[in-house]
């Protein structure tokens, strides 16, 4: 025991039930009381002094409260114990307590239940609902001289009322038209190998269109009832034996006008050039930017023209100029088609030429030097628009025979068909591109009726944008090596005239029904051009692509490129898909409303651990184990 100075005691509660508990570390003088160190004891720990309350040491003697720490012995260290030397009763069995702690522990469990699996819900509902579903369509390009399959998909959600499409794939099984014997065989054995492309569970949902071209619309001109059955027949092929949906078999399967080709084919040239916006590369790949990557062009005339060139027509579509004002003619008001594309309008002028296909073109020559020569089929007949020495044999039923043929007026006109029958001629090429020009420049009527023509009197605007010419086209301005951007007109004719000068030499890797036609096409190519507006001046509006590349990043975050070819078909589909109504997940839930319902489903959580940590307290209070 000291003899004076401070020294620290600890007093520790010894009191009955829940009147006070814990200890409390004091310093005091041994002069002190023992009465005020238990003032100083009720303060720290906040309870009233009772009259009862008293000191014990260890042996459990009870100390006098009128004795100095020093008198009652006490040290540096030591420690004392407050107790109540008369104690309140017990107080009853905590049972509200108890059913306190149980209330808060059901109410934690459940607001931590409804947090996890309203959590749980709103995620799984905003991940599968923003996984697009994708819609399909199946367009069947039944042309004049084959047919091809293709399948396409875009997000069912579409973007500003058109889906922004992409090409899934691919069948060009078919060497046959149509309304040939195996035509329709063919069509079936090219869908057959794109089974699995189209998931089962989406088939009955994908439209399937078929449009026959311009073999078709010439077959039917000659034979309407014989093309409306190979008609029936595809619709009842491809609707008995598929799951594709055809709503309407009639407007489903159908030959399409030329005014429908060439839309489809500059809607097709505008995608893939962006025109609409920068969309139709994500299309590809992403398909968040799919819904999202979308940049509006400045105006309509941002936009190309097309132009192209199949075997049995031609067709050219573009936005007319700025300033260009429709005339009153008939001709002028139906020629002019108004296209909703992605939110905007867009006036198009659109006009096919049946019977102006390369194909059909080289018939028309062979037609007009046979009927020059006075259908003499004992004599050798010389045309300037092959190489020279270059000879061949023809029918004359391949010749004149054909739906066409009543079209080209030639003079004289040809012996009637039992006569022709019989007929066969030989054909010489004098390789002359001076003469040939001459010969199928009579194929272009000049004169015009209307405000301003292409040729044949049918009104139209002059070009006023850039054009993608392909198709016919592209094959034969590449193979004149015009095809580049920035290569002039001039070049394309001395090329031409270059080649028809050479005398015929067979060729590897062109066969002889090729290579002896390069002569007349270039010359054909150039000529159209010509009668469709494109000379010298302006010839720099030309782009000759047959396929355009757009860049894109892959899934994996990779950049990389793909050709997609120009045709009708691409444009047709996201016409179609316009029509087509839009699909949305079953469980849906945007941005927003999932950012506040997990906001909400978090604060449950948070009420949950609340409510646990009051529990708790509350059970330790029955229990009687609170500090204070």
């Amino acid at each position: 025991m000291q003899g004076g100075g401070v020294i620290s005691i600890t007093v520790k509660c010894d009191l009955a039930y829940s009147q006070a508990a814990g200890r409390v570390h004091l310093r005091l003088g041994v002069d002190r009381t023992l009465d005020s160190l238990l003032d100083e004891f009720c303060s720290h720990m906040r309870i009233r002094r009772l009259p009862t309350l008293s000191l014990r040491n260890d042996l459990h003697s009870e100390l006098a409260l009128d004795l100095t720490l020093a008198a009652a012995g006490l040290s540096d260290g030591d420690v004392i114990y407050a107790f109540d030397s008369d104690p309140p009763p017990p107080p009853p069995e905590p049972v509200l307590a108890r059913d306190s702690a149980s209330n808060w522990w059901i109410l934690a469990a459940a607001a931590l239940a409804i947090g996890l699996f309203g959590a749980a819900a709103i995620i799984t509902m905003f991940v599968i609902g923003n996984q697009p579903i994708d819609a399909y369509g199946v367009i069947i390009d039944a042309g004049s001289s084959s047919s091809k399959v293709y399948i396409y998909t875009w997000p069912a959600s579409k973007t500003n009322g058109n889906g922004v499409v992409s090409q899934r794939a691919v069948a060009n099984n078919s060497s046959a038209p149509i309304e040939s014997s195996q035509g329709i065989n063919q069509i079936e054995w090219s869908l057959r190998s794109l089974d699995s492309v189209v998931p089962e569970d989406r088939k009955a949902k994908s439209e399937l269109f078929l449009g026959a071209t311009a073999g078709m619309r010439m077959y039917s001109a000659v034979n309407s009832t014989a093309a409306e059955l190979v008609l029936n027949g595809a619709r009842q092929v491809l609707t008995s034996k598929f799951a594709y949906k055809v709503s309407n078999a009639t407007g489903q399967i159908r030959i399409i006008t030329g005014a429908e080709e060439a839309v489809g084919a500059w809607i097709s040239v505008n995608y893939l050039k962006n025109s609409f916006g920068d969309f139709a590369s994500s299309s590809l790949t992403s398909r968040v930017a799919r819904s999202v990557g979308y940049r509006q062009l400045a105006n309509d005339f941002d936009t190309f023209g097309s132009l192209d060139l199949g075997g049995a027509s031609t067709q050219i579509a573009f936005v007319p100029a700025a300033n260009f004002t429709p005339a009153d003619s008939v001709s002028s008001k139906t020629h002019i088609v108004p296209l909703s594309l992605y939110g905007k309008v867009y006036n198009v002028y659109a006009y096919s030429f049946l019977c102006y296909g390369k194909a059909e073109a080289e018939n028309r020559m062979l037609a007009s030097v046979i009927a020059n020569a006075g259908y003499n089929s004992s004599a050798v007949i010389n045309t300037p628009c092959w190489q020279a020495d270059y000879t061949a044999t023809v029918r004359a039923t391949d010749v004149f025979q054909r739906p066409c043929s009543d079209r080209w007026q030639l003079q004289p006109p040809p012996p009637p068909p039992s006569v022709l029958a019989r007929l066969n001629f030989t054909i010489r090429g004098t390789g002359s591109y001076e003469n040939c020009s001459k010969l199928v420049g009579k194929f272009f009527n000049a004169s015009c009726d209307q405000s301003t023509c292409s040729f044949n009197d049918v009104f139209q605007p002059a070009p006023a944008s850039k054009f993608v010419a392909f198709s016919g086209f592209y094959y034969v301005a590449s193979f004149f090596n015009a095809s580049n951007i920035g290569s002039d007109r001039m070049q394309f004719v001395n090329a031409v005239r270059a080649f028809c000068q050479k005398r015929y030499v067979a060729s590897i890797g062109y066969s002889d029904s090729f290579l002896r036609w390069y002569c007349f096409d270039g010359v054909y190519v150039l000529s159209l051009l010509n009668a469709y507006g494109f000379n010298e001046t302006n010839w720099g509006l030309l782009e000759f692509e047959d396929s355009i590349t757009v860049n894109h990043s892959t899934s994996a975050g990779e950049q990389a490129t793909s050709a997609n070819k120009v045709g009708w078909s691409l444009g047709y589909t996201i016409l179609q898909s316009g029509l087509i109504p839009a699909e949305s997940p079953l469980m849906s839930l945007s941005l927003p409303m999932f950012i506040i319902l997990l906001i909400m489903f978090a604060a449950f959580l948070g009420f949950a651990v609340l409510f646990g940590c009051l529990g708790r307290r509350v059970k330790q209070r029955a229990q009687g184990y609170v500090t204070i």
